[in-house]
C-alpha cells in the first residue's frame, strides 16, 4: 500500500519522502510509482510529478517532513522497532501515524517517548477509490496529532472519521468477520468464488466481491489481521477459516503472486 499511499499524496501537489529497507527496495519503489505516474500523467506532467519523489534509508532522512506515514508489514514487532527509530532521531512536532488495519496504535507506540505524536491513519484498498481514512487515537495521542492527520486525510480527498484505538478499529472489525463467511461459503460449498463475488455485488452493492477484495488485500494480511482480532478479542469466531490457512500455506496469496480465490 506504500505506493498507492505515495502517489496519492504527488497527485496531490505533496513532496513525498519515502524511507525504504534497502536501496533495491527503494528502486523498486520509486520505479513503481514512476511506472503509476506515466499511466496516469503525460510525458511531461509525470516527469514534473516525479521530482516531488525521492527516498531515503536512514530515518533522519524524514527530518524534513510534516508527517510520517508508516506502511510496513503487519507485524508488531517490526513496527515497534521502526517507530522506536523514528521518535528517537525525528524532532517531536513530526506527526508519526500508522497505517495498520488491526494492530494496536498503543503497542506500536510502547517504545516511543513522545506517544502523544503517535496515531493510526488506516487507509484503504485501493487508496485512490477508497474515501475513508481512519484516525485513530489512543489515549496518549494528542489534539494536535489527530487534527494533522485529518487535515492530511482532506488534503488528498478523503473523509477522515477518527476512532478509538481497539482491535480492528471500526471498519475491519465488522469486514473481516463478513470476508471470513464468505470463505466458509467457498468451503461448503454453496458456490463458487465468481458467483458470492457477484451475488454481494449485486444484491448488497459493494464495488467488489468478498473473495475478490481478501486477494486484493491479500491472504497474508487477511489470515494476519484474523487472528490479531482474535488475540485481541478471544473470541474463536474471529479464527481464520481452514481454505484460507491452505492457501496461505500453499503461497497463493492473491493479486501480488498472481493467483489466490481467483488467478490472475
Amino acid at each position: 500500500m506504500a505506493a498507492g499511499i505515495a502517489l496519492l499524496c504527488l497527485e496531490n501537489e505533496l513532496n513525498v519522502v519515502a524511507k525504504a529497507r534497502s536501496a533495491a527496495a527503494a528502486e523498486k519503489l520509486a520505479s513503481a510509482v514512476s511506472k503509476q505516474l506515466a499511466k496516469k500523467m503525460d510525458d511531461a506532467q509525470a516527469s514534473s510529478t516525479a521530482k516531488r519523489f525521492s527516498t531515503t534509508l536512514a530515518p533522519s532522512g524524514l527530518s524534513g517532513c510534516q508527517i510520517v506515514v508508516e506502511a510496513v508489514a503487519e507485524d508488531l514487532a517490526i513496527k515497534q522497532k521502526l517507530f522506536s527509530e523514528l521518535d528517537a532521531v525525528l524532532p517531536p512536532n513530526i506527526v508519526l501515524a500508522s497505517n495498520t488495519s488491526s494492530l494496536s496504535i498503543k503497542e506500536i507506540a510502547a517504545n516511543c517517548r513522545h506517544k502523544e505524536r503517535v496515531a493510526g491513519m488506516h487507509f484503504f484498498n485501493p487508496v485512490s477509490k477508497m474515501q475513508l481514512v481512519e484516525v485513530v487515537k489512543t489515549n496518549e495521542t494528542n489534539d494536535e496529532a489527530e487534527k494533522t492527520i485529518s487535515e492530511l486525510a482532506h488534503q488528498l480527498g478523503k473523509t477522515p472519521i477518527t476512532v478509538k484505538d481497539s482491535p480492528g478499529f471500526i471498519v475491519n472489525r465488522l469486514l473481516m468477520p463478513f470476508l471470513n463467511d464468505a470463505v466458509r461459503l467457498v468451503e461448503e460449498g454453496v458456490s463458487e468464488p465468481a458467483t458470492i463475488d457477484s451475488a454481494v455485488k449485486l444484491g448488497l452493492n459493494h464495488p467488489m466481491g468478498p473473495l475478490a477484495l481478501v486477494d486484493l488485500i491479500g491472504i497474508d494480511v487477511f489470515v494476519e489481521i484474523m487472528r490479531e482480532l482474535q488475540r485481541k478479542t478471544g473470541d474463536k469466531s474471529f479464527a481464520p477459516r481452514p481454505l484460507a490457512l491452505k492457501l496461505l500455506n500453499e503461497g497463493k496469496l492473491g493479486r501480488k503472486t498472481g493467483e489466490g480465490f481467483y488467478k490472475y
